[in-house]
């Protein structure tokens, strides 16, 4: 498995849901976790490396997670920057240079070699152990380097998107486009995500996953709450949408008549990902609803059921989402999820589960809201734990995943 995201001693909470995944899945494969180090050389620092025969790439043995392996593969790629510059701006007019629809930008030739010159590397000098299929996310970051390895200790690529398709600000290269629809496998984590790539040009026959809860770490809550408390989880982030999140719930104080608290927990938890945290809080304490509001910056990941559990209702006010796990522990802990169309969550959330607003509906968001603390909307919580255990489960999930794996590889040893 090549991860984008994973987490470290740094950052233990950076794609915990990757290490998750690869944990339950052990029971069927022996999964080894690889994570990609890139750092770009000067062309002429790599070219010297090259000529007195400098490893251009090395792997170091990180440490054995319960039983999955973790690697660290540091990578030197060339670095050509007035070639760079050349190629975006004058070679493509000159050479009439053009795009297919939906690819943003042409690699350079010597950047896709030199991927393969890595593989071939690593496994001429048997750097890495023995492996039978190559599982990369995201595929925007590592679909390329999964393909460069495949390819090169032929064996089935399994590429799978979580993330925004593309990147917000970026574009997707023809390495990228090529790893996927080249690729044996690809893993769609919703029918939102689906529609992202489709919409790139990407021709693809795409695999609906879903994401994974492990259900035995989260239970009904047996409490009983005097006060309803809306529960959010989310990384400070533009796409979470934390302002509109408070406009809802600004909006809720004005016309309930009910008491009720809020949540507000896990917006510094993720460093490097979650940011600002201070402005968040700022706001926060000069609302209106900040007597109702508590604010939990960092959550340990052992700490989250409990934190499920002393709360009624998730709300969910994102722009866009893969399908997001804290929805899904929300209704693993039989909390309804009153979320924003973003993606994702449109694939099982229905009136039994909790309500889909319009993506800026904050007077949507509150008016449900209100109607829950209100009684005219009410929740069967254990309905709502034994659907997402039903398709989100680990049971669920690694059926699906193990259905997969076991078909890239069977087709790959049909044809060899």
């Amino acid at each position: 498995m090549l991860p984008t995201w994973y987490p470290s001693k740094d950052n233990p909470i950076n794609g915990i849901f990757f290490r998750e995944q690869a944990l339950v899945m052990r029971k069927d494969f022996d999964f080894v976790v690889a994570r990609l180090f890139v750092k770009s050389d000067l062309f002429l620092i790599n070219f010297i490396k090259r000529l007195f025969r400098i490893p251009i790439s090395n792997v170091v043995f990180v440490q054995d997670d319960c039983g999955l392996k973790e690697y660290a593969i540091y990578v030197h790629k060339p670095q050509f920057i007035v070639w760079d510059l050349f190629w975006e701006r004058f070679a493509r007019i000159f050479l009439h240079k053009k795009n297919r629809l939906g690819i943003g930008g042409e690699e350079l030739l010597c950047i896709k070699k030199n991927r393969l010159r890595v593989a071939r590397y690593l496994k001429q000098k048997k750097l890495l152990p023995q492996f039978d299929c190559v599982y990369s996310l995201t595929s925007q970051e590592n679909a390329p380097w999964g393909k460069a390895f495949a390819d090169t200790f032929n064996v089935p690529h399994i590429t799978a998107e979580h993330a925004p398709f593309p990147w917000p600000g970026s574009v997707l290269t023809d390495s990228v486009v090529d790893a996927i629809e080249s690729a044996d496998e690809f893993l769609a984590i919703s029918n939102d995500k689906v529609r992202q790539v489709l919409l790139q040009n990407v021709k693809i026959n795409p695999v609906w996953v879903g994401n994974m809860c492990d259900e035995t770490k989260f239970s009904l809550s047996q409490e009983t709450h005097d006060v309803p408390t809306f529960l959010i989880v989310a990384a400070n982030v533009f796409y979470k949408n934390y302002p509109l999140f408070l406009k809802s719930m600004e909006e809720l104080k004005r016309i309930a008549t009910v008491k009720f608290k809020i949540i507000i927990a896990g917006y510094d938890s993720n460093k490097g990902y979650s940011h600002n945290a201070e402005e968040l809080e700022f706001m926060v304490h000069n609302s209106i609803i900040a007597p109702v509001t508590e604010m939990i910056g960092y959550v340990n990941r052992n700490d989250v059921p409990a934190l499920y559990n002393s709360c009624d209702v998730f709300v969910m006010t994102s722009v866009q989402e893969g399908l997001p796990v804290s929805a899904i522990e929300a209704s693993m802990s039989g909390l309804p999820v009153i979320s924003t169309s973003c993606g994702g969550v449109e694939d099982y959330v229905d009136d039994s589960m909790g309500r889909i607003l319009p993506i800026i509906d904050y007077k949507g968001i509150a008016k449900v809201c209100n109607d829950y603390l209100n009684g005219k909307i009410v929740f069967d919580k254990k309905h709502i734990r034994e659907r997402a255990i039903e398709l989100f489960g680990v049971d669920a999930f690694t059926t699906r995943m193990k259905n997969i794996f076991n078909r890239a590889m069977n087709k790959k040893n049909a044809t060899a």
